[in-house]
């Protein structure tokens, strides 16, 4: 048995711990913009080594995910590159700024990205998802945002969300096909 601070062992067992804070995986990324704070999701800014800077379009295929609040393992380490420090959550669970601008948000639905940059808005569609709502969150002021918990990491699909990701898919194949190509 274990408590916080007592642990019991009974004969011939092994017991290996580590105490981590967090409760997510996080690496390390840098960006220009000192107003990125936990919670905001990221996408790529190539104008930096390992940048990132917020979204700031729905269903943004360039993100790369949610930075991190506590995480308890951090990959990579600060290189000294002259930007700041972000971590990048990669697998786990963490807090992330939502809004309501595409409907009430409920425990199990995914989310993309939203109209205001680094926010996150419930997913009603096939596209870019940053992963699954852990809560809910009720506003009907859509300028509002507020904080609940999301679900990093593998993500599974029901056969209708397959077949739906697989004809957006074929669509962009057909619209992307030169006019001259038969």
């Amino acid at each position: 048995t274990a408590t916080a601070t007592n642990t019991t062992m009974r004969a011939n067992t092994q017991l290996q711990a580590y105490k981590v804070s967090g409760a997510d995986l996080a690496e390390m990324y840098y960006t220009k913009d000192n107003t990125i704070q936990p919670g905001d999701i990221v996408m790529i800014d190539g104008s930096v080594k390992a940048g990132v800077q917020k979204t700031s379009r729905p269903y943004d295929s360039r993100t790369l995910g949610i930075v991190s609040t506590k995480p308890g393992i951090v990959l990579g380490e600060n290189t000294g590159e002259n930007y700041k420090p972000v971590l990048l959550a990669l697998s786990g669970r963490v807090p992330v700024k939502v809004s309501t601008e595409n409907g009430d948000i409920e425990p199990g639905d995914y989310l993309t990205t939203s109209s205001k940059p680094g926010i996150a808005m419930k997913a009603t569609k096939p596209g870019q998802m940053i992963g699954k709502a852990m809560e809910s969150y009720k506003e009907t002021n859509t300028e509002k945002t507020g904080i609940i918990h999301v679900l990093l990491g593998k993500k599974s699909f029901g056969k209708q969300k397959l077949v739906d990701n697989f004809n957006t898919l074929l669509n962009v194949i057909v619209r992307a096909k030169p006019q001259t190509s038969k």
